[in-house]
């Protein structure tokens, strides 16, 4: 797993690149989380393009994520999800709680 973070005024972009399964989750958490309290962003955009896996620890990650910027009020929003990664994530009713954008 792959984590490549990029901050452009007050938007905070995390793109994740390889695999997203239980052996990768903790420590990606552990980065983004590390990430986030850094740059204290207002505005967080999860790249998903570089996913060829995820499972269900997406779904743990991306709550992780979530919970953690509503803490100081930012927002996050969820882009260029996978078709196997969006069905992860709908299933979980994600996009109902968070902008989410498929990969085209």
């Amino acid at each position: 797993m792959r984590i490549i973070s990029t901050k452009d005024a007050n938007v905070l972009s995390i793109s994740l690149e390889g695999e997203l399964d239980h052996h990768s989750a903790k420590g990606a958490i552990s980065q983004i989380a590390n990430i986030i309290e850094i740059e204290l962003p207002l505005n967080v955009t999860l790249n998903l393009k570089g996913l060829s896996f995820m499972d269900s620890s997406g779904i743990a990650l991306v709550l992780h994520t979530w919970r953690r910027l509503n803490d100081f009020s930012a927002k996050l929003k969820i882009e260029n999800v996978p078709t196997q990664g969006y069905k992860v994530l709908n299933a979980a009713g994600i996009p109902r709680l968070i902008p989410t954008t498929r990969l085209h």
